[in-house]
């Protein structure tokens, strides 16, 4: 009697805990629906490596590309001057600000020798700076706020900057080792850190719908629940 009773409550355990294993539905072309099982992360090279690059349909559906592209050149435009971010890796970068309808090479101006990671136009007049390189024992990255002519250190990440979202006025941004939220005129605030083995995990594309912010990552999906502080990974193949 007392085995029935055990092995019954094991088979109960067993499918409770099977039953609760955290699920993502995410689309792909052609709009297939595919069902992804969160899992322990796992840096194990797959036979078809690629990045997820994330996008949002009708607000809630998460649409998957496979991606083996990273964003080398960035632009953002204002009232009557542009920038132009160029990113080199290991081998430079650099920021440069030039006037609308006039020739860069006489009107226009390197402001910033470094790795452009991001330009987000703010106004029309102030735009938003990431810097960064992550190569080797190499990690940094900064924040900036440039002006039609000013230039202002605004933070140090001391880590690169990989991927960035600008939402309803506030700034998420993933670096090597922490995720943060940045809204203007306030110091941005960490909302996770991410342990030893999550620091390998880079990511090229950021999306957000409600509470969670979804990074896509090399042959996987990140999931951080910004109310809860919890984190998720969900392997794709």
């Amino acid at each position: 009697m007392k085995y029935i009773k055990l092995l019954s409550l094991t088979i109960f355990i067993l499918l409770f805990s099977c039953s609760s294993v955290r699920t993502l539905k995410i689309y792909r072309e052609n709009l297939k629906t595919d069902i992804l099982k969160a899992s322990i992360i796992s840096l194990d090279h797959s036979e078809n490596p690629f990045y997820c690059d994330l996008n949002v349909l009708e607000g809630k559906k998460i649409f998957v590309q496979e991606s083996l592209e990273f964003k080398k050149t960035h632009f953002a435009a204002v009232d009557y001057i542009y920038y132009v971010g160029v990113d080199c890796g290991e081998f430079g970068g650099w920021v440069g600000r030039g006037v609308h309808f006039e020739d860069f090479s006489k009107r226009g101006e390197i402001i910033v020798k470094e790795q452009c990671k991001g330009l987000i136009k703010v106004d029309n007049e102030k735009v938003l700076l990431l810097t960064g390189l992550g190569h080797l024992i190499t990690d940094k990255g900064k924040l900036y706020m440039l002006g039609s002519d000013s230039i202002h250190e605004l933070y140090n990440f001391n880590s690169c900057p990989q991927v960035y979202l600008w939402e309803d006025e506030v700034l998420y941004i993933k670096t090597t080792d922490k995720l943060y939220s940045y809204k203007i005129n306030e110091e941005p605030i960490v909302l996770y850190e991410f342990e030893d083995d999550e620091k390998y995990i880079y990511s090229i594309s950021l999306i957000k719908i409600d509470q969670s912010l979804f990074l896509g990552s090399l042959n996987g999906i990140l999931e951080f629940q910004m109310d809860t502080k919890n984190l998720y990974w969900y392997p794709v193949n």
